[in-house]
């Protein structure tokens, strides 16, 4: 028997940035972003997703510039950001109730065609969210001959989508809930 399937989902996103820069030395950068996805639930469709960051260009500094410090780093900046970022894990018509035939007979066993709940709806399933945390360096070395980062990043993800077991007498075995979280660290 042929089969035929179409999937459709939107997205909508905004965002604003704001980046300020003090005599080349002190940098800062704000930004906001809210996103919405047409396969979340009805309570959680937009995730609102902060970010900031601070750098420090140490080598424009006066106490820098025109030493011999500064003849062999050339490029030397601090960077410290946090943010968060948001993870649209399920594909579209997720959050809403499924139902599968169930072809039966009846007493005087004659065919009879029914359905069964294979999914429950979920109007709070949302957004994975990816919260980090990093510190940098960045480097230039000799006219920039030689040039680097160092980056140290924490990452905590939160509501991560997964099935969770349930009763069996609700019609499905299994519910998709944001229930996870995984915590990672690392240098690059």
């Amino acid at each position: 028997a042929p089969y035929a399937s179409q999937d459709k989902s939107s997205h909508v996103s905004q965002m604003i940035r704001a980046n300020y820069s003090y005599d080349s030395r002190y940098l800062f950068t704000a930004t906001v972003r809210r996103d919405g996805y047409s396969a979340f639930g009805s309570d959680r469709k937009y995730g609102v997703f902060p970010s900031i960051a601070f750098g420090w260009n140490i080598t424009n500094e006066s106490f820098i510039s025109g030493t011999s410090f500064n003849e062999v780093v050339n490029n030397l900046k601090f960077r410290v950001s946090w943010g968060e970022n948001g993870n649209e894990a399920i594909s579209p018509y997720s959050s809403l109730p499924n139902l599968r035939s169930l072809d039966y007979l009846s007493n005087d066993h004659s065919p009879l065609f029914g359905f069964y709940p294979s999914r429950l709806a979920s109007a709070i399933l949302g957004w994975e969210t990816t919260t980090s945390t990093n510190f940098g360096v960045d480097f230039g070395l000799l006219d920039d001959r030689i040039t680097g980062s160092f980056d140290y990043y924490l990452t905590n993800t939160s509501d991560l989508l997964l099935s969770r077991s349930i009763p069996p007498i609700n019609g499905a075995s299994e519910i998709l809930e944001n229930i996870g979280q995984t915590k990672g660290n690392g240098i690059d």
